[in-house]
């Protein structure tokens, strides 16, 4: 009875982002509820933006980000994730990915940053490392995506307020 807020695929599963759960829905119609905790904690942010980046799915999860590496294997993640020591929170109003980067637009109350991450193994473990990127400022953004204009012109294509921008990707900024 809840809103389906998106699907998407995780390796050969049909998942179904509702505001209340995600749901694998099997070659039968049967519906498997994988995320019941979000019961609970309902928002209507929940799995309305989703992106893949290498082998996993990223996803808005109200107020900030989840991962999916494998089926029935969720952690939470985002770059305001345990950060509590500078105090910023934020809502997912975008995600997109290319080949070498994961891109998040956080509204961040009254402004709005598009970060780039990715996880890089340090001491044998793998970290997330993410870096404010495109300050948007106070302009409404709702969604970004990465387009390969030629072989050489990739572009983060970005929403704010009535207008369109990008920013130019290379390899070494």
């Amino acid at each position: 009875s809840n809103k389906i807020t998106n699907m998407f695929l995780i390796g050969d599963y049909l998942m179904v982002g509702k505001i209340n759960n995600i749901f694998n829905l099997d070659a039968n119609g049967g519906l498997h509820p994988l995320m019941d905790d979000l019961k609970e904690n309902r928002s209507t942010d929940n799995f309305v933006y989703s992106a893949q980046w290498q082998t996993a799915v990223y996803f808005s999860l109200q107020n900030g980000m989840g991962e999916v590496p494998t089926y029935n294997s969720f952690d939470i993640m985002g770059p305001l994730t345990k950060i509590d020591d500078i105090g910023k929170v934020g809502a997912v109003v975008g995600l997109s990915a290319d080949r070498d980067w994961l891109y998040a637009a956080y509204d961040e109350g009254t402004n709005t940053h598009i970060y780039k991450g990715r996880d890089l193994r340090r001491g044998g473990q793998l970290q997330w490392q993410w870096c404010p990127w495109v300050f948007v400022g106070t302009n409404a953004c709702a969604t970004i995506k990465v387009v390969q204009h030629t072989t050489t012109d990739r572009r983060l294509w970005f929403g704010y307020g009535n207008h369109t921008g990008y920013v130019t990707i290379t390899d070494n900024p």
